[in-house]
């Protein structure tokens, strides 16, 4: 019988395989190809991506730091004494004021450096340092370099004072004491009712202001950022270029370098000459340009990775086959056999690895954007964004940012399944974006407005979203105009000291309990309901010290 049945196995095993083998070998080779054509397609979405929300970003920060210096007008009587004394007589009167207006009237994460305060004819009347050791120092004056040795790039900011540019300059130079890069902004103060030039501003920053909220937006390890005014030298270079991407780097940066201020930044580079993996933007207004380049080590891993799993789905298909006969032949040699079958495949199947359903996802969303099915191609990518996200294990605590983005993510499917009946707001404030809250907090609150509260009604349906500041805490509020709540005793039930267990694995107990565990009890969840709307409000601290509690 032993005989019979390994002659059976063998007639059925070997023929199988081997066309199998053949057949999985060729799709694995066209499928390798597509996919290749598809992965760049998809790295060079997200590098472009990427670039426009560093763009967004750095021009809100621009902006902000702009109205900040615009409130050196409220010193009117430092204004008017620009027109009326001579320079010796303002640094006597006002010698501090560089120091006052640099700590008091501009906030703390600009992290200013230096800040020097000029009359129209480039007269230093006041200058602050935040430090002046070995290590942190800066110039006393950026056109006297006496007892500072280096040059700090004045003659830009010369020549952008004695032109005739209305703008908000942004300027750098190289700091060889602290060995990073300075940034630089310049801002003319004039006589508001006569337009004339009576001075200027000249604020340095560390090149952390920026740096940080760029390697927040890129989407991959390597990626290389630059910001460089026309003109000018780069001012923010972020990532790690490889030999012939830095090649690419150094040409366009003598290109805008030697390119003359005009708001028309289009014709600054030959888009002919312009390699394809290099991605470009710009702030028009101000002159300022911002390139990016994909890591390619990123492409040539993904690739790796990729060809693993094409083998491994192989692999993982010829020992189904494999198994399948085993399961066949077993059930002659009895029921020990299938049983040590089932187990053995069991163990198989739980060592698959899950990026092959992002991989699978990002592929259909490709081929279905091919077949003009922009909808579908953006739900892929929004189930794999998500599945990413929350399948992700090696971060408990995020930036509020990675959260909002999930639930845009989530919202835009849900919105679709029903129809975008749902007049949706996400207004979360942009300096709150980098604040720190456990990971999964903000889709369980929102799924219970959609599931409990809008589902059921008709007419109008309304789901606000919102962060405000409340004295050393942030809220955000999750509201809508659904069939209410009683808030009451809700609000009882997250501040029960019993250990009830939940019948879902994550809900706003859950929520309010880990809230309490990372940050205090004097944070968590609170519900609020009126005839008119229920809210929940997510109440986490203004400063988390993520490395001192990274343990959580």
């Amino acid at each position: 019988m032993g005989k019979n049945f390994w002659g059976i196995r063998s007639r059925l095993f070997f023929p199988v395989l081997a066309v199998l083998f053949v057949a999985v070998t060729v799709l694995s080779v066209v499928n390798f190809r597509v996919s290749s054509t598809v992965l760049r397609h998809q790295i060079n979405e997200a590098t472009s991506k990427s670039l426009t929300n560093i763009k967004e970003n750095f021009y809100e920060q621009y902006i902000d730091l702009k109205e900040n210096l615009d409130r050196i007008y409220l010193e009117k009587e430092f204004i008017q004494s620009l027109t009326d004394e001579n320079s010796e007589e303002l640094r006597k009167k006002y010698s501090s004021l560089a120091r006052s207006f640099a700590t008091e009237k501009i906030p703390k994460d600009a992290r200013v450096d230096a800040f020097y305060i000029y009359t129209a004819d480039h007269y230093c009347v006041s200058h602050y340092r935040r430090a002046d050791t070995p290590t942190y120092r800066y110039p006393s004056d950026i056109y006297d370099n006496e007892g500072y040795n280096a040059d700090v790039n004045a003659e830009i900011v010369r020549q952008y004072v004695d032109s005739d540019r209305s703008d908000f300059l942004f300027s750098s130079y190289y700091n060889p004491y602290r060995q990073k890069n300075v940034l630089r902004f310049v801002y003319k103060i004039y006589i508001q009712n006569r337009g004339k030039l009576v001075g200027y501003l000249v604020c340095d920053t560390d090149e952390r202001m920026l740096t940080e909220r760029i390697n927040s937006y890129t989407y991959y390890e390597g990626q290389v950022v630059c910001i460089q005014p026309l003109g000018d030298r780069i001012a923010v270079y972020s990532g790690k270029p490889e030999a012939h991407q830095q090649k690419i780097i150094d040409s366009l940066s003598n290109d805008i370098k030697e390119a003359e201020f005009t708001v028309d930044t289009k014709k600054v580079l030959n888009p002919a000459a312009v390699p394809n993996e290099v991605f470009v933007t710009s702030l028009s207004r101000y002159g300022i340009m911002l390139y990016s380049l994909y890591p390619e080590n990123m492409l040539r891993d993904t690739s790796s990775e990729m060809i693993m799993t094409i083998f491994m789905i192989t692999g993982f298909i010829l020992l189904g086959v494999v198994l399948i006969i085993w399961f066949y032949s077993n059930k002659v040699s009895g029921e020990f056999a299938m049983m040590q079958k089932n187990a053995e495949y069991k163990a198989l199947q739980a060592q698959i690895n899950p990026h092959f359903l992002y991989n699978t996802l990002e592929t259909m969303s490709s081929i279905a954007r091919r077949r003009n099915c922009a909808e579908v191609s953006d739900m892929c990518l929004a189930l794999s964004s998500m599945f990413r996200y929350s399948m992700g294990v090696k971060e408990g605590i995020v930036p509020l940012q990675k959260e909002v983005e999930h639930i845009r993510n989530y919202l835009y499917v849900m919105t679709t399944r029903m129809q975008n009946d749902i007049d949706i707001r996400l207004d979360i404030r942009s300096e709150h974006m980098m604040k720190y809250i456990p990971k999964l907090t903000l889709q369980p609150v929102v799924e219970n407005s959609l599931k409990h509260g809008l589902s059921g009604i008709r007419g109008d349906k309304r789901l606000y979203i919102s962060s405000h500041d409340a004295g050393e805490s942030i809220v955000i509020e999750i509201e809508d105009n659904g069939k209410g709540m009683d808030a009451d005793e809700i609000n009882k039930w997250l501040n029960k000291n019993d250990k009830e267990e939940q019948k879902e694995s994550i809900g706003l107990r859950n929520i309010h309990r880990r809230l309490q565990l990372v940050f205090g009890m004097q944070y968590g969840l609170k519900a609020e309901s009126n005839d008119e709307y229920s809210k929940v409000c997510i109440v986490i601290p203004q400063n988390y010290d993520i490395d001192r509690n990274d343990s959580r």
